[in-house]
């Protein structure tokens, strides 16, 4: 029987401000407790000075992280504003993720 155990998870985190990234320190503490799990946050509108991060999602940061998974099946995950939601899709359809393997949900 299959594993159904994921190889790594890797989750990008978008949000305007520092203050908008609820539960990051336990994210924060689990990427620290698990070796396959990782996390990037993304600030819009006011720069993380703490984590150095600033500005939106982009095609090259899903495409960086789809190259790390190559040969590997990728399932994607999303969630947010309905804009937010169809520009990953469309991204993420364009670097060679099948429908299937794009789960998501619109939050308003």
């Amino acid at each position: 029987t299959p594993s159904t155990t994921p190889a790594s998870v890797s989750m990008l985190y978008t949000a305007a401000t520092p203050a908008e990234l609820i539960f990051s320190s336990n994210i924060d503490k689990a990427v620290m407790e698990m070796e396959k799990f990782s996390c990037k946050y993304f600030v819009t509108q006011e720069g993380d000075q703490t984590r150095g991060l600033t500005g939106r999602i982009c095609k090259e940061d899903l495409e960086k992280e789809l190259k790390m998974r190559t040969g590997t099946r990728t399932i994607c995950y999303l969630c947010g504003p309905p804009g937010l939601v169809e520009q990953m899709k469309g991204w993420l359809e364009e670097l060679g993720v099948v429908k299937e393997d794009i789960k998501f949900e619109l939050w308003w």
